[in-house]
């Protein structure tokens, strides 16, 4: 069985187009610090998931 918390993979999804396009905004505004950290966020959840499923 599996264990909570448990998210739908198209809920995972949306969260990784949401650090996407928010990395994005930031580059844009000239704030790479912040695009960076919403960039790792995206990386971090695309590992988790490709090692769970």
């Amino acid at each position: 069985m599996p264990e909570p918390p448990i998210a739908l993979c198209e809920v995972q999804a949306y969260v990784y187009g949401a650090y996407a396009a928010r990395a994005w905004m930031a580059y844009d505004a000239g704030d790479d610090a912040l695009g960076n950290e919403y960039a790792d966020l995206m990386v971090q959840l695309k590992k988790r998931f490709n090692e769970e499923f």
